[in-house]
């Protein structure tokens, strides 16, 4: 399930929040993200700096690869690099310590921060409340 047209929290999350850096559909990371961890449904971690590192890894590895991104051409966007540091902050807060499935809880909770954040530094209609 992609949570891109999830209501969290009371925000409708736009999934087209990156497309003045070249990627016209968020949905597109999401998707290459879970194809790049292939973590069976089910699978549980406990959320501590490791699994959380490894997302976003995974999203950063995704934006070059959508985006057409390299390291030679200066990696990812600052704005980007940003809103995965805080989606990381955010999800660490909210899980740490606890046992929680990975596609069910933990991406789409991930990727809805991730978003939030960067549509928040873009001057987007919804504000991000830690």
């Amino acid at each position: 399930m992609t949570p891109h047209s999830n209501i969290r929290d009371g925000v409708r999350l736009d999934p087209q929040t990156f497309a003045d850096h070249g990627v016209a559909d968020a949905r597109v990371l999401y998707r290459a993200v879970e194809g790049q961890l292939a973590v069976p449904a089910g699978t549980t971690v406990t959320v501590d700096t490791m699994p959380l590192g490894v997302i976003a890894a995974a999203f950063r590895d995704a934006f070059r690869s959508v985006a057409g991104h390299t390291e030679a051409t200066g990696g990812i966007p600052h704005d980007v690099a940003v809103a995965l540091s805080d989606a990381v902050a955010v999800t660490d807060e909210r899980f740490r310590g606890h046992s929680v499935d990975v596609r069910g809880d933990l991406l789409p909770t991930f990727f809805a921060a991730f978003l939030g954040f960067h549509d928040a530094y873009h001057g987007g209609a919804h504000p991000v409340v830690a």
